[in-house]
């Protein structure tokens, strides 16, 4: 986001052009790299995005028996990977099951490692944290802690430990 507040196109870690809040820019689309789009736009553009992949995610998805919270987090790993990822998901056991699904797709950075981790907490533990693209650094490190302590809760003291 510029100091106006319009979201800027840019190329993603994987050198796509994107704009707003991860919109691929395709052929034919208004945008390109540089140019630049109000937030109203922005989330306007999102939305449309959001339903055509939750559509076909859920087409994926419909022969399991999910939480809402589970379906929430394959949701929001389609947005980011394609729903097309969805195909490799299963729900007993083996490479791809439940919560090593989003382990198996840890990207090539920082932010991706933290966006699946979260996506695994919603799915697993139903443990909502939010990483805001914008952060400052003081809420990046707030958020690290946090999912540091959701990753590693404290252990129970035992009677012994007590008295």
């Amino acid at each position: 986001m510029n100091k106006k507040g319009e979201h800027v196109g840019y190329k993603d870690s994987k050198f796509f052009p994107t704009i707003g809040y991860g919109h691929l820019i395709k052929k034919g689309d208004p945008y390109k790299v540089g140019s630049t789009i109000t937030d109203e736009e922005a989330q306007s553009i999102f939305m449309k995005d959001s339903k055509d992949i939750f559509t076909k995610a859920d087409r994926y998805l419909k022969d399991f028996n999910l939480s809402t919270n589970q379906r929430y987090a394959l949701y929001d790993a389609s947005f980011n990977m394609g729903p097309g990822k969805m195909l490799d998901y299963n729900e007993n056991g083996g490479k791809f099951s439940g919560e090593n699904f989003f382990l198996q797709y840890m990207g090539d950075g920082p932010g991706v490692s933290k966006r699946r981790y979260g996506e695994n907490l919603l799915y697993s533990e139903n443990l909502y944290i939010h990483f805001d693209v914008y952060s400052k650094p003081h809420e990046v490190a707030a958020a690290k802690k946090a999912l540091e302590a959701a990753l590693n809760p404290p252990k129970e003291k035992t009677d012994e430990e007590k008295q």
